[in-house]
C-alpha cells in the first residue's frame, strides 16, 4: 500500500494501522455504511419488509460488532451515543449530512460539514474508540458544488495529516444533472484528484439500460464472464471502443464492464459501489462479485441490505459479503456460506 504523500512520516504507522484494520490487510474494504439516520430519516428503518429490530439505532451497532465487516461508517453523534457499548468496532466518522426532505428537482443539494476534523481527533482521543477514518458526501453538479469541493479537499488533507483514512461518497446530483457513464467515471477521477483513499459511487448502467437490474440466471452466467475477463485482462480502452461502436454493432456490454472505465479513472483511489435499496440476497452477492472481478472495484459500501434484516440474518449476510471481498470467494461459495449460517 502506497502511503499518500500528505501523510507525515510521524503518522505513517497510524495510517497503516487504520488501513490494515479496515481492509483486513487485503487492500479491499467491506464498509457497513449506515449514515441513513440523517440522510433518509426513519424511512429506511421502519416499514413493510423491514425487520422490526431495525427501528432501534442500537441494531446497527449490534450487527457491526457481531458481523464480519471492515468498518462501520456513521455520523459522529451516533457513535458518541453507542460507542461506549461497542468499543471493538472500527469506525469511519461521517462528518457531513443532509436529510432527503427537499427533492433535488426543487432545490440543488448541499451537505455541509457538521463536525470538523478537530472534533474527530478530539473525540478519538477522549473516547479511546477505533476511529480509523472520516467520510464526506459530495454532490457534483449542484450549484453548491464549490463549497462541498472545498470542504472535502480540506477534510482529506487534514485527515491524512492526522493519520486517518479519507473516504468520499460522490454522486452527480442537481436539478440539471442526469447521471451517465461519463459522469460516473468523472466522480471517480474527481475523488482521486481530491486525494481520497476510497470513493463510493453508484454502479453505472449498461448502454441502453436504465438500471443495472438483472435476473439471478443472467448474473449466474456472468460469473463465468468474470473468470474469462480476469484471465484475458480486458482493458478499459477496449471497452471504450466497444461502447463507441455499440449503436452500430449492438454488442452486449454488461454494466460491470462499463464500471471498469470508472475504476480506471479513479487511479490509485479505490472504488467501492453503493449497495442501494434492499434486494434479493443471491442477486446482491452475484452483483458484488461481478463489480469486483469484472469492474475492478475494491469492495463495497452497503447499508440497507444489511441493517434492514434481523441481527442473525445480517450477521450471516456480512459474512457472505466479506467472503467475496476479503477471501476472494465466488458468488456461489458466498451464497453457501450465507445459507449455512441461516440454518
Amino acid at each position: 500500500m502506497n502511503i499518500p504523500a500528505d501523510v507525515p512520516t510521524s503518522q505513517h504507522n497510524t495510517f497503516l494501522q487504520s488501513y490494515n484494520k479496515i481492509t483486513h490487510g487485503k487492500n479491499r474494504l467491506m464498509l457497513f455504511a449506515a449514515d441513513q439516520k440523517i440522510e433518509h430519516l426513519n424511512n429506511d428503518f421502519y416499514g413493510d419488509f423491514i425487520h422490526p429490530e431495525a427501528n432501534n439505532p442500537k441494531h446497527i451497532f449490534s450487527i457491526a460488532a457481531q458481523g464480519r465487516i471492515g468498518a462501520l461508517a456513521t455520523h459522529l453523534g451516533l457513535i458518541a451515543r453507542y460507542g461506549s457499548e461497542f468499543k471493538d468496532i472500527n469506525y469511519i466518522v461521517k462528518v457531513n449530512g443532509k436529510t432527503n426532505l427537499i427533492e433535488t428537482n426543487k432545490k440543488d443539494p448541499i451537505s455541509s460539514t457538521l463536525w470538523t476534523i478537530e472534533d474527530v481527533i478530539k473525540f478519538k482521543k477522549d473516547s479511546g474508540l477505533s476511529i480509523c477514518g472520516v467520510g464526506y458526501s459530495l454532490y457534483i453538479g449542484s450549484e453548491f458544488e464549490a463549497q462541498m469541493l472545498h470542504e472535502a479537499a480540506q477534510l482529506i488533507y487534514n485527515a491524512h495529516q492526522n493519520g486517518l483514512i479519507a473516504i468520499l461518497w460522490v454522486y452527480p446530483r442537481g436539478k440539471n444533472i442526469k447521471a451517465n457513464l461519463d459522469l460516473t467515471s468523472g466522480t471517480a477521477g474527481l475523488a482521486n484528484a481530491l486525494g481520497a483513499d476510497f470513493v463510493k459511487i453508484k454502479q453505472p448502467a449498461a448502454p441502453g439500460d436504465a438500471s443495472v437490474d438483472a435476473s439471478v440466471e443472467a448474473l449466474a452466467k456472468s460469473e463465468a464472464l468474470a473468470k474469462s475477463e480476469a484471465e484475458s485482462d480486458v482493458s478499459a480502452e477496449a471497452i471504450w471502443r466497444r461502447l463507441e461502436a455499440w449503436e452500430e454493432t449492438d454488442d452486449e456490454i454488461s454494466p460491470f464492464e462499463t464500471l471498469k472505465i470508472a475504476t480506471q479513472a479513479a487511479g490509485n483511489t479505490k472504488v467501492i459501489c453503493a449497495g442501494g435499496e434492499f434486494e434479493d440476497t443471491e442477486v446482491f452477492l452475484r452483483k458484488l462479485h461481478e463489480q469486483i472481478n469484472i469492474g475492478g472495484t475494491s469492495g463495497n459500501a452497503t447499508g440497507r441490505n444489511i441493517f434492514q434484516r434481523s441481527v442473525h440474518d445480517a450477521i450471516a449476510f456480512t459474512n457472505a459479503i466479506s467472503a467475496i471481498v476479503y477471501d476472494h470467494k465466488s458468488a456461489n461459495e458466498a451464497i453457501k456460506i450465507y445459507n449455512s449460517m441461516m440454518k
